[in-house]
């Protein structure tokens, strides 16, 4: 993997990634935030949608969930969004990865782990070494934690860090070095 991008799940982020060469897709793994739109009546079906009409065939999509408030969207045991795209994503022949975090609950991490086991792409998780951002780097018992709850071996688990804003170069040199440091 040579390129990983955070998008904002939007309809040009979409349309960027649709018309990218089979090059460039090779080297490219995209992270998609959902991002709350008060002005989408239906921001996960608007997300998948976009989803199925521009993600390349054979591209893996990770989906970040966790901007998004942690509501029941469908009935039953489970039903966060995470749930329901997985489950959207999935009918629509759309291969997915979920993200999850240290912070998440026990209920979020089952979701996490529901939707991994019918997609088959492992899980992404998001580590942020940037210090405004107050995730915690976890231990190795924590970890060990994590992957349980997820049901998932570590080589199943892609670890982005998230080193936050970088607004110019003379400032990239603190975040990577919080980067190095978290890993």
């Amino acid at each position: 993997m040579a390129y990983v991008p955070i998008l904002k799940g939007k309809a040009g982020e979409f349309l960027a990634l649709g018309h990218v060469t089979a090059e460039v897709q090779a080297q490219l793994r995209s992270v998609m935030e959902i991002v709350p739109d008060l002005e989408l009546r239906d921001l996960l079906e608007t997300f998948c949608e976009h989803a199925m009409e521009h993600v390349p065939d054979g591209m893996i999509l990770t989906v970040d969930c966790g901007a998004l408030p942690p509501v029941r969207v469908l009935r039953g045991d489970v039903g966060r969004p995470l749930v329901r795209v997985g489950e959207s994503l999935g009918l629509r022949g759309v291969a997915m990865c979920p993200v999850f975090r240290c912070s998440d609950t026990d209920e979020g991490l089952a979701e996490v782990a529901a939707v991994s086991a019918v997609h088959l792409r492992g899980a992404c998780l998001c580590i942020s070494a940037a210090e405004d951002l107050g995730d915690s780097i976890p231990c190795g018992d924590q970890m060990r934690d994590l992957l349980r709850a997820v049901r998932l071996a570590p080589d199943e688990v892609d670890l982005l860090v998230d080193a936050g804003p970088v607004h110019s170069d003379r400032a990239r040199e603190l975040p990577a070095e919080a980067t190095t440091e978290a890993l």
